[in-house]
């Protein structure tokens, strides 16, 4: 019996030592598998933190570019409104001579074609 004993009690050791080596492997292997996940992982968040820096650095020069184009737009529109201005100012210009030549036209017409009344005083 007591042989018996001492037979079932080194066989519960060499199964718990197997079990216990069987779950120190398994243990290892998913430390392992966590270690290169969170390389992967970590990989992957610095690929993505280089192109969300490429992006920034797309979206500051196109903001810079935007802003010379602002500027730029403004220049033109000033330089439009200055000349619109010429424009209005010519054609008062433009306006006032036609109005003086249809007086002198009417003048020219005048002393052209006397009146009846007028016959010998031009002559």
């Amino acid at each position: 019996m007591e042989k018996d004993r001492l037979t079932l009690i080194s066989s519960y050791k060499k199964n718990t030592k197997h079990t216990v080596d069987a779950l120190t492997i398994a243990i290892d292997h998913h430390k392992s598998n966590a270690k290169s996940q969170e390389k992967a992982k970590v990989e992957c968040l610095k690929g993505k933190d280089l192109k969300i820096k490429d992006l920034n650095g797309q979206l500051q020069k196109n903001m810079k570019d935007c802003k010379k184009m602002v500027a730029t737009i403004d220049d033109l529109r000033r330089t439009v409104n200055r000349q619109v201005h010429n424009l209005s100012s010519i054609k008062g210009d433009l306006m006032s001579k036609m109005r003086e030549c249809d007086i002198y036209k009417k003048e020219n017409r005048s002393l052209a074609n006397p009146k009846q009344g007028d016959e010998g005083t031009c002559r």
